[in-house]
């Protein structure tokens, strides 16, 4: 709807405009003043018109999005057996964690390091090496092979 509303005015204002220059090239009379401003008076309608149907056109297609992403399942589930975390200080270690996309291609192969609470860390390295990776493997987006 707010599609073709917005099609529609853009099509609508050359129109508009291009009266406005006949009548301005045929002279201007007081009637033709009367006219150029009844066409200014629609061609800034039809303007405002664009911008509130571009607004509804943008809300929709973000809230058609906002409704995508609502839809997916992003809980984590732990493997069986898994241990509770206890006494949580804020500090990450990684001790020999490894990660594959496919079992042929280990992507991280026994990875360690240790974060301190509060401590700031720059992953840094060529594009596929894996700290995009890293860090989805921190916040648990992927599970670890090993």
């Amino acid at each position: 709807m707010a599609t073709l509303g917005l099609t529609l005015v853009n099509l609508a204002a050359p129109k508009v405009l291009s009266s406005m220059t006949g009548i301005v090239e045929r002279g201007v009379d007081e009637a033709g003043l009367r006219r150029i401003y009844g066409l200014t008076v629609i061609l800034i309608t039809l303007y405002l018109l664009r911008v509130l149907f571009r607004f509804l056109s943008n809300y929709l297609a973000h809230k058609a999005a906002w409704y995508l992403v609502g839809d997916l399942r992003t809980r984590t589930y732990d493997k069986p057996g898994a241990e509770d975390l206890k006494d949580v200080q804020g500090g990450i270690d990684f001790e020999e964690v490894s990660f594959a996309y496919n079992e042929d291609e280990p992507v991280l192969k026994d990875v360690s390091f240790h974060c301190k609470p509060g401590q700031m860390v720059a992953l840094v390295g060529p594009t596929g090496v894996g700290k995009t990776t890293l860090t989805q493997l921190i916040s648990r987006f992927y599970e670890p092979s090993s």
